[in-house]
């Protein structure tokens, strides 16, 4: 497949099966060893949630209608905009697709008036080495993004979620100044 067949574009309503499906596949396979029961990353909730007037989702569709990857931009504080829920389905790795979504959020946010910053935070393991983890770190700072800090997963996600965890891990927030 080429680089150039793939159009980013607001998800629509009758994607959202197609979505839930690649999504959670692709978070069980990468980080799903962290947690005790493996939650869903995108239900039917939290998929409106995305797809929401504040937060907008996006999805990398190739020419012929088949969905390659998504992203979720979001605002985060004043100034900032979150880039989320990256995710490239498996069989179109390697081919751009991330690079392609990660710089659509950062174009987009450079058009938002008073947007300084985009912001990712990575769910990581803190005591055991991820290899994961570690790849995705080193892909956002080559893409421009810096590193700024750790932040715990109960004030990212909910406050019980650390008893949800099956390993300790903390959110490595990064950010990319436009």
């Amino acid at each position: 497949m080429e680089k150039s067949s793939i159009t980013i574009r607001r998800c629509v309503a009758s994607e959202k099966g197609t979505l839930i499906k690649m999504v959670n596949e692709v978070f069980r396979e990468s980080s799903g060893f962290m947690w005790n029961a493996t939650p869903d990353r995108l239900t039917d909730e939290s998929f409106d949630r995305s797809n929401s007037n504040q937060s907008k989702l996006f999805v990398a569709v190739k020419s012929d209608d088949v969905i390659a990857g998504c992203v979720v931009m979001a605002p985060a504080e004043e100034g900032i905009m979150y880039l989320k829920m990256l995710v490239v389905h498996p069989d179109f790795q390697k081919l751009g697709i991330g690079n392609k979504l990660v710089n659509f959020v950062v174009d987009s946010a450079k058009k938002i008036s008073g947007c300084k910053a985009v912001r990712v935070g990575l769910l990581c393991p803190t005591q055991i080495e991820s290899t994961w983890a570690s790849s995705l770190r080193k892909w956002y700072i080559s893409r421009g993004f810096e590193y700024v800090r750790d932040e715990s997963v109960a004030d990212a996600i909910f406050e019980d979620a650390e008893k949800e965890l099956r390993v300790h891990a903390s959110f490595a927030i990064f950010e990319k100044y436009i």
